[in-house]
């Protein structure tokens, strides 16, 4: 049953100067406004995306591109909040700008992994939605996308007076695109397809649109325009922060009584706490873009040869003979029992990858590297818990250890430390000069190449930390919460050929934030002489 409720808004008159309407929506209109508290006075959107193709009438293979790069941006970020828009359309789709997008009008927006209300335009609508009362996820955007990535390259949504939408949904039909823009035809009939499992993700689609940018600097002009709205977007939000919370303190500062008042003041500490944290992270990332400024200053040859990126050859080519572990198999069971259908098939692909290495016949020729000794299970997070105390109980003073983690996007990653997990009360920062990382899923193994003194964090608040600014950072609740991260290439190597920025972010676990399914840790007991 759909849960539907709304929000009061406040008046916005004294913020805003209204200019004049540009459209409607499901529940009300768009108008023009200048921000009246902007020292800069900066106009918001003057047009809707429909009026920009009408105006423009054609539309060029790169300005497509642009939109939908943008476009897969904002829905990626819609998506990660729980939400799933149900009307993405031209008059949905506000341009500001130096042709800026963003996705507005979430008046028949969903919250939740599925929903079954009949919603949006029936041009834009996915055929699952169409039909009613059958359950949909947020794969109807990418439908509604791809309806949307047709009327960029013809200017409409009508082929012969009859809608594209219909022909594929209804009488599903082949839609060809129109001269010119057959670049885009494969990546059309993926997002339009009937089965909506079958349709691309959208890390996938942001792959093959980058992959269509002529030039480098096109690509990195649009991230930076992006990027500068998005800080400037949080900067904002940290001051409406600050704000809130100064006049929240100074009214229950003056009405609780004393019991409350020791509340408040713990949960200041952990906010804190938290702020410091974020300070340093900031701070780590002005360092680090410095060093990229400057990178004749990167010590890349500290540790001669190791510092490379290695990609085993071929190895989906190689018949692997695997020795099927044993360990806790009824457990195993369990576990997968757990799981939803398309998490078993990821825990299948983990036991898969993770087997060769954590075997008793730990020497498999395709493996990225072989340990130094045998391994024994401390930590499995689906048996003993995602908490962090969970994983110092179990791993803490251990000595060498590799951990695998299977994100939600599918990836297994992880990595290798020499020396023994600590719970500190404050973080720290340790030399492992054998630490690494890994990507098993993709077969890569990463190196440290600097921040040689911050190979590991210990800290009694975190599960485990690779590299200076995250690299690998596990946080407690990782099954329930988002928050764990990963930004590959501040300690160790990137593969060869992506630079630190956006795709660095996604390319260990699937995303820059993420849950986890699975963490598995393993103690490396090493070889008697």
């Amino acid at each position: 049953m759909e849960n539907i409720f709304s929000l009061k808004i406040r008046e916005s008159f004294d913020r805003y100067r209204i200019e004049n309407r540009i459209g409607s929506g499901a529940f009300g209109s768009v108008y023009v406004a200048t921000d009246l508290q902007d020292p800069n006075k900066n106009e918001l959107s003057t047009s809707d995306l429909a009026a920009v193709v009408k105006q423009r009438k054609q539309l060029t293979g790169k300005e497509i591109i642009n939109v939908m790069i943008q476009l897969l941006e904002g829905l990626d970020y819609i998506h990660k909040k729980g939400f799933i828009h149900r009307d993405i359309s031209p008059q949905n789709i506000l341009v500001f700008e130096q042709d800026l997008v963003k996705i507005c009008d979430f008046g028949v927006a969903s919250y939740g992994l599925q929903t079954v209300m009949k919603a949006g335009k029936n041009q834009y609508m996915a055929p699952e939605s169409m039909m009613g009362g059958l359950q949909y996820d947020k794969n109807v955007d990418i439908w509604s996308l791809g309806i949307l990535l047709f009327y960029l390259c013809a200017g409409s949504e009508n082929i012969d007076g009859v809608t594209v939408n219909s022909i594929l949904a209804v009488k599903r039909e082949q839609v060809l695109l129109p001269q010119g823009y057959n670049q885009f035809q494969d990546i059309f009939n993926s997002m339009t397809a009937y089965n909506p499992q079958q349709r691309p993700s959208i890390q996938q689609l942001k792959a093959d649109f980058i992959r269509m940018i002529d030039k480098a600097s096109d690509h990195q002009k649009l991230q930076n325009l992006v990027l500068s709205n998005q800080l400037n977007s949080l900067k904002d939000d940290l001051h409406v922060c600050q704000d809130e919370l100064s006049q929240c303190l100074s009214f229950n500062l003056n009405q609780y009584q004393q019991y409350s008042k020791k509340a408040i003041k713990q949960h200041l500490q952990e906010f804190d706490e938290k702020l410091k944290l974020y300070q340093e992270e900031v701070s780590s990332y002005c360092e680090q873009l410095t060093e990229v400024e400057n990178p004749e200053d990167t010590p890349t040859n500290y540790y001669n040869n190791k510092n490379q990126c290695i990609t085993s050859q071929q190895s989906k080519k190689l018949d692997l003979q695997i020795d099927l572990i044993q360990i806790q198999t009824t457990l195993d069971d369990f576990t997968a029992q757990k799981l939803d259908q398309r998490s078993k098939g990821y825990y299948k692909e983990f036991r898969r990858l993770v087997n060769p290495y954590v075997s008793q016949n730990n020497q498999t020729d395709v493996n990225l590297f072989k340990l130094k000794g045998k391994c024994q299970l401390l930590y499995r997070a689906t048996k003993d818990g995602f908490k962090a105390a969970d994983f110092h109980y179990r791993c803490d003073n251990k000595g060498p250890s590799i951990s695998f983690i299977l994100s939600e996007h599918g990836q297994v990653f992880g990595g290798y430390s020499s020396i023994s997990w600590q719970s500190p009360e404050d973080s720290k920062y340790h030399i492992d000069k054998e630490a690494l990382i890994f990507q098993l899923s993709k077969n890569t193994l990463h190196q440290q190449h600097r921040h040689f003194e911050n190979a590991v964090r210990h800290c009694k608040d975190y599960l485990m930390v690779f590299g200076k600014t995250n690299d690998i950072q596990i946080l407690p609740d990782c099954n329930k919460n988002d928050n764990s991260r990963s930004n590959l290439g501040s300690t160790y190597m990137l593969p060869s050929g992506l630079t630190w920025g956006e795709w660095a972010k996604e390319y260990l676990a699937g995303s820059y934030h993420f849950k986890v399914i699975e963490i598995e840790v393993y103690q490396v007991i090493k070889h008697q002489q």
